[in-house]
This record gives structure tokens, sequence and C-alpha cells, in this order.
């Protein structure tokens, strides 16, 4: 057997071809480095839109009144869980956006 995984992110674009990435995040009171879009997993019962709105609303909240979404994709990857170690498949939703207005 195998487990879903569904992940959605933003992937934010300036005009002039530079992208917002995360580089890490706080575990257990150290910094673990990581280069990834800002997402968030998908709840349980939540749909990709609700998903979509945690990260506006989270990571991206002191900008999100700038962000125009433009399309998405959604790309789909199967490999060994990280930390369960079993068969996952990703369904990975990628929302393409850019900045309506320069942030302050």
């Amino acid at each position: 057997g195998q487990r879903i995984v569904s992940i959605v992110t933003v992937q934010l674009q300036r005009e002039d071809g530079r992208v917002l990435v995360e580089l890490g995040e706080w575990v257990d009171n150290h910094v673990v480095a990581e280069c990834k879009l800002p997402g968030k997993k998908q709840k349980y019962g939540e749909s990709a839109a609700m998903t979509l709105d945690r990260v506006l609303r989270g990571v991206l909240a002191t900008c999100a009144d700038s962000i125009q979404i433009t399309h998405a994709e959604i790309k789909e990857t199967r490999e060994l869980s990280r930390r369960a170690s079993f068969k996952t498949k990703y369904m990975h939703t990628v929302n393409y956006a850019e900045l309506t207005k320069p942030a302050a």
C-alpha cells in the first residue's frame, strides 16, 4: 500500500524572474535548512482552495493583498516518505502567482 499526501504551494515570481522561497524552518529549537516554495499539507476534508487560503493568511500574510494567482498546475511524484519510511504519492498543487503591486 501507499499513502497519498496533497501539498499546496505558491510560486511567487517578481517581474525580474526571481522566485520567493523558504530557506528553512524551526524544528525542536534549531533551524532545518531546506529551500522550498511556501506551502502547506492539505488537511483531511480540506479543499486545495482552503489550503491555499491558509498559505496566504500564514507565511504570505504581509503581502497577500498584493498576490495575484495566475494559474495552477498539479504535479505527481512517488517516493519513499522521509519521516514514515513507506511509499508515498505526493499530489503537489503549484499555484503560480505574481505581485500586483510592490510589497511595503
